[in-house]
């Protein structure tokens, strides 16, 4: 349901922007970008069953970091020190975070590991996609992009749910 609202109130803002920005890029961008989006759904929902909620968020926040490496190769866009000083920092408290959760959680199978890797992915490389449709699709409209992306989505977990359903 929330990606069909999303859908709308993007097509909404769509209509005041302007139906411009529906091309190949834009379409494989936002598909790209909503098979994306599933992965990290599925995946972090299979993590919760094997995982605290807090390595969950941490997971999450953790996958800015592909962006930034990432970024650094495909886009040309160095890393300051600050941000270096602040990917040590956040590495470091991860390692803690990791341990207290071993801890108090249980042991994490090797599933669960997966499933964390798989939505660090998933929500990193959304990020990379939106960066590339922002930096290389010529007469791009933002608004087509969030449309296209979140009917996709919506679209693709309507599947998985029928699917799931028989």
């Amino acid at each position: 349901v929330y990606q069909f609202l999303a859908a709308l109130f993007a097509l909404i803002t769509l209509s005041v922007t302007g139906f411009y920005g529906f091309n190949i890029p834009t379409l494989i961008c936002s598909v790209a970008s909503a098979f994306l989006l599933t992965v990290s759904i599925f995946s972090s929902l299979e993590a919760m069953k094997g995982c605290t909620l807090v390595l969950i968020n941490m997971t999450s926040s953790a996958s800015i970091i592909l962006p930034c490496v990432l970024g650094i190769f495909l886009f040309d866009e160095p890393m300051g020190a600050l941000q270096w000083v602040g990917l040590v920092v956040f590495v470091i408290s991860a390692y803690f975070l990791v341990s207290d959760s071993k801890s108090t959680g249980g042991k994490m199978t090797l599933k669960t590991v997966l499933m964390l890797v798989a939505y660090f992915l998933g929500e990193g490389l959304i990020v990379v996609v939106q960066k590339f449709f922002a930096n290389n699709v010529e007469g791009r409209n933002t608004a087509a992009f969030s449309f296209l992306m979140f009917a996709s989505n919506a679209l693709i977990l309507s599947l998985c749910a029928l699917v799931s359903c028989k």
